[in-house]
């Protein structure tokens, strides 16, 4: 498949950039927010967006969907439908265009990475992925215009080249049997995710394969992939991809933990899961998803890209006039 023949064709790995995208129901809701409760308080408050496989052969770019069931007292639903990771963040929605203008982004992005950076040192990460992926939406909302203008800062590691040692579909590179035993730890994973975390899968799984025994369990920390590799056991890092081609830059940030915890070289395999995983029902089919293994070194100083950018020294300003939707809603 095309996807295979990228990863064959490239000595190291490339990632594929990220894509926030904040539909149309989202900033209708946002809109009732900011009238019924927020009003001129702008202090930053808590949302979040969600991430899949991708719905289309052809789909460009890492997609992260910012959604209305995202905002704060809004229901989740959990019935049916694929499953879906989560990334949470922070939105700060400026009264004025000046405010907005003014708005000191530095010190946004310097807050996040330091917070993000005590994460990886201080090992938070390891039992708490999901600390590794946050972000953060700078908004300004013309009520009188219905004009929308937002900034998104989402830190991401500068990593060094890390090399590609093999890749292909996730049955050839692991074997029938060790793929068998996987699906069924993920139904597992899938199961608890609906019962326990709204249907959300955790953005990395470590998942341990014991060669000897055909078992696969899911670990509750990535502390096993730091120790010394023990006899007949193998660990996989399971993660949706919610891009065609090359691998998330969702994954660089995992990686660069990794990399800051070593002492030396390590070799991991990722399980990029490309499937249409149903949130209900108790069998998964891993037809679509890739494995690749990598060789990750130490990365000492951990430095960041934060803001999405449109030029080198442009930050990227989304614009949407919201009354071209008006009639669609």
């Amino acid at each position: 498949t095309w996807d295979c023949l990228l990863l064959k064709m490239s000595k190291d790995i490339q990632f594929e950039p990220i894509m926030p995208f904040a539909n149309i129901n989202f900033w209708n809701e946002f809109n009732t927010l900011k009238l019924d409760k927020l009003k001129l308080d702008d202090k930053p408050f808590p949302i979040y967006g969600t991430y899949t496989i991708p719905l289309t052969k052809t789909m460009q770019g890492s997609v992260i969907t910012i959604s209305e069931k995202g905002l704060p007292g809004m229901k989740i639903s959990t019935l049916g439908g694929i499953i879906e990771s989560k990334i949470t963040g922070l939105l700060r929605n400026t009264n004025t265009f000046e405010e907005f203008l003014k708005t000191n982004r530095k010190e946004v992005a310097e807050k996040m990475t330091l917070e993000m950076t005590e994460a990886i040192h201080k090992g938070a990460w390891l039992a708490s992925p999901e600390a590794l992926l946050k972000f953060y939406m700078l908004v300004h909302v013309d009520l009188k215009q219905y004009v929308v203008k937002y900034n998104f800062c989402m830190p991401q590691l500068k990593l060094p080249k890390i090399p590609l040692l093999k890749s292909g579909k996730a049955e050839k590179m692991l074997g029938k049997e060790t793929l068998l035993s996987v699906e069924s730890e993920l139904v597992k994973v899938v199961q608890a995710a609906n019962a326990t975390q709204q249907g959300f899968l955790p953005p990395f799984l470590l998942i341990e394969h014991n060669k000897a025994t055909n078992v696969s369990k899911c670990c509750d920390s990535f502390k096993p992939l730091l120790s010394p590799l023990q006899k007949d056991v193998h660990y996989l890092v399971a993660y949706i991809d919610p891009i065609n081609g090359y691998p998330s830059s969702l994954l660089k940030n995992l990686i660069g933990a990794i990399g800051n915890s070593l002492h030396d070289k390590v070799s991991v395999t990722f399980l990029s899961l490309r499937d249409k995983i149903p949130k209900e029902g108790d069998k998964i089919e891993l037809h679509d998803s890739l494995c690749f293994e990598t060789l990750i070194d130490n990365v000492p100083t951990l430095e960041w890209d934060t803001w999405i950018m449109k030029e080198k020294d442009t930050i990227f300003e989304w614009n949407i006039d919201l009354k071209q939707h008006m009639d669609k809603v």
